[in-house]
């Protein structure tokens, strides 16, 4: 589970020679780190980088980014705020914010219920959290305050329109709230901003599926395998 793994690397952390590295080898070695999806052990470098300078608005965007992957989304949250006080032009604190924000609640929710009915299983939990870790627009918007994350990518976007994800974010959150026309410009920009990136036609497949426009569907399902399937930056 990777709450434990964290801990893990934490007791292990101080016994590592760390002598006469520099803040920016921090950086680089847990950029390194989040490279082969280790984001546990990326967590305590750039927690040592911030010990050493603390008013650096990256690295807490960076550890949000890795609180993310390892489901920690308040301390994600608690990141971007951090960021965006030292920064408030970071428009990569407000992206992470806006995807923290809509997923706390769902943490929170399986957390609680788990406790009823499981006698606080963690490790049920971490299971259940990780397979509904999906897209935030894909939960119940009776859970989510879908309005902050807007708000958030809104920003981010008027900071760095050129980051196709944060719309691509910003349209499942309001197709969720039936403002389709929007939802459709937001996929088309991120499509246009990004066009070798896969998930961006598959899900504007199925949105024109829903709107039973067949063949604009069929052309994004078959234009999808085609893409790339990562590295949506």
């Amino acid at each position: 589970m990777k709450i434990y793994k964290i801990l893990f690397f934490a007791c292990l952390f101080p016994f590592l020679s760390t002598k006469g590295q520099t803040i920016d080898s921090y950086y680089k070695k847990a950029q390194s780190l989040i490279a082969n999806n280790n984001y546990s052990y990326a967590i305590l470098y750039i927690d040592t980088a911030i010990k050493q300078k603390s008013n650096v608005d990256s690295l807490y965007t960076l550890r949000a980014h890795c609180y993310l992957d390892v489901i920690e989304y308040k301390l994600a949250f608690n990141d971007c705020n951090k960021a965006l006080k030292i920064n408030p032009q970071n428009f990569y604190a407000y992206y992470l914010r806006g995807l923290s924000n809509a997923k706390i609640p769902v943490a929170d929710s399986i957390k609680n219920l788990l406790l009823q009915q499981y006698l606080n299983d963690t490790s049920a939990l971490m299971r259940i959290v990780k397979k509904y870790k999906i897209n935030s627009g894909e939960y119940s918007s009776e859970i989510f305050d879908y309005g902050s994350s807007i708000e958030d990518y809104t920003k981010s976007i008027e900071i760095n329109p050129k980051f196709s994800d944060t719309y691509y974010q910003r349209a499942l959150l309001l197709k969720e709230m039936w403002q389709e026309d929007k939802a459709l410009d937001d996929y088309n920009k991120s499509i246009e901003l990004k066009p070798d990136y896969s998930e961006y036609y598959y899900t504007r497949a199925w949105y024109y599926r829903d709107k039973k426009e067949t063949q604009k569907s069929i052309d994004d399902f078959n234009e999808s395998p085609r893409r790339k399937r990562t590295g949506y930056h």
